[in-house]
């Protein structure tokens, strides 16, 4: 469960290319970046979700409000999470420190956790539990294409900031 956490944080960030069509003629490194669209990224879930759970139009309409309510929910206990590992210069941190900080993260995935399992129950409330586990399904399948079309990006060193790869030619061609 913790881990499907996890890739929803990490669809969320790095979904814009899979959610994002390229425009006409757009090739090469010329083209323009396409920023982030919650707006677009809703809709490609929802759609993948409808057609990979087999939603009826009502089930949707019903589900969706709660599916985003939940990743809210969780998006919030991420934020918190992260401030945690971004606000701190971590040359100054004492052993106790470093627990508090790892105790506090993983009270972040506990929260996460009890999160979803109170918002499946809910799906349940509009659901059968068979369809539950179909939008289970259906999310982690998401997740992981949304990974496989970011993944080839990054190996390439072209993903959502930048070419990775700029830093490590210059410091090799200065070596």
């Amino acid at each position: 469960m913790k881990h499907l956490l996890l890739y929803i944080a990490f669809a969320f960030l790095c979904v814009s290319s899979f959610a994002q069509p390229p425009l006409k003629g757009e090739k090469g490194e010329d083209a323009p970046k396409r920023e982030f669209s919650p707006q677009l990224f809703k809709k490609t879930l929802e759609d993948f979700v409808t057609k990979e759970a087999d939603l009826t139009p009502q089930e949707a309409q019903k589900l969706f409000p709660l599916l985003h309510e939940m990743m809210e929910a969780q998006r919030k206990v991420r934020e918190q999470e992260r401030k945690l590992f971004c606000s701190k210069n971590y040359k100054d941190l004492t052993e106790n420190d470093y627990e508090k900080i790892v105790t506090k993260s993983l009270d972040a995935n506990i929260e996460n956790d009890k999160i979803e399992q109170t918002y499946y129950k809910k799906f349940h409330s509009v659901l059968t539990w068979k369809k539950v586990a179909a939008v289970r399904h259906a999310l982690k399948k998401f997740q992981m294409e949304a990974i496989r079309r970011i993944s080839p990006m990054r190996r390439q060193g072209k993903g959502p900031h930048g070419d990775m790869n700029d830093n490590r030619n210059k410091k090799g061609a200065n070596e």
